[in-house]
């Protein structure tokens, strides 16, 4: 993928699997043309899980580290995007249209109906020890997907019996929290745009953006869009604005020959001294030491992660 695009998010519409199996597999080791996952957001959908080594993604302004046997869920609209550590890590994801499997209408699945109108947030990350039935479930449906196609009939029947399983334990546990019990009310008819908030700003970082063109997006005025930004994610705009491009400058400093200072520019910031001085801030060290240490971060880059996830 071209370096100039490789963090520009794009709508991925493709139609997954087949009318008998809607459902879209993938395994990923170091071979696989996406080792090193693109942002991209679709309708769908989708489950990942590690089978060994380690990766960490990034959903919307959101960023986990998943080791072996954790599982992550991804619902719809979502941009997101990750990147492997090393090249020893293998790892699998499914999509799949939950309209398309199951008559959300029905009122049994009302639950399953608040999550796609994104009235629902769920914990996202599920590890073995905290959240066995939910792993197990997550691995039940990967199990069933690989059967053998040639039986796809019992095989779909099979895999959505597993997305009800799975989403009927989630709610179960609780493992989910309603927006409206988060968040003030006067910002709940705007989380409609939140999905095409990330957008802009993954579609844009490499322009100037300001805080009225965000609050824009969102049908708000800056002030209000502050404090609803706030809400949403616990972080400043502006803040969460240069952390994502400092992120992006972090991949390109990796995969490019560019100099420190055509990055920054690429990356949207205009003053080379004030890239390099966010960029230790979030990463813990200078991007001439990032780039020569083959891109580790000091403790404070993976202190600032951990954190926001």
């Amino acid at each position: 993928m071209d370096p100039a695009r490789q963090n520009t998010a794009y709508h991925e519409t493709r139609h997954r699997g087949t009318p008998e199996l809607p459902f879209d597999l993938h395994h990923i080791d170091r071979h696989h043309p996406r080792y090193v996952m693109p942002y991209h957001y679709h309708n769908a959908f989708e489950a990942s899980r590690v089978l060994k080594g380690s990766l960490d993604l990034t959903l919307n302004e959101r960023r986990y580290h998943l080791d072996a046997g954790d599982c992550l869920l991804i619902p719809g609209s979502i941009v997101h995007g990750g990147r492997p550590e090393g090249g020893d890590t293998l790892y699998e994801c499914v999509v799949f249209p939950i309209d398309q499997i199951l008559d959300i209408e029905r009122p049994p699945y009302a639950f399953l109906r608040r999550l796609t109108r994104g009235q629902i947030m769920l914990d996202e990350k599920f590890t073995p020890k905290d959240s066995p039935d939910v792993v197990a479930a997550v691995n039940r449906l990967f199990d069933d997907l690989e059967e053998d196609k040639d039986s796809s009939g019992s095989v779909s029947m099979l895999a959505v019996g597993d997305v009800l399983k799975l989403f009927a334990t989630i709610e179960r546990e609780g493992d989910y929290r309603l927006y409206q019990d988060s968040m003030n009310s006067r910002y709940l008819r705007h989380l409609g745009k939140v999905s095409e908030l990330f957008r802009y700003i993954y579609d844009n970082y490499q322009r100037q953006i300001s805080l009225e063109d965000m609050a824009a997006v969102v049908g708000l005025s800056p002030k209000y869009f502050c404090r609803f930004f706030r809400e949403l994610t616990g972080r400043r705009p502006m803040d969460y604005l240069n952390s994502f491009r400092v992120e992006c400058a972090a991949s390109r400093l990796m995969s490019s020959e560019e100099s420190v200072n055509e990055v920054a520019y690429s990356c949207g910031f205009r003053d080379p001294c004030y890239f390099a001085k966010l960029f230790r801030r979030y990463r813990g060290v200078t991007p001439t030491l990032y780039r020569a240490g083959g891109g580790k971060s000091a403790a404070l880059g993976s202190a600032e992660t951990q954190k926001i996830a």
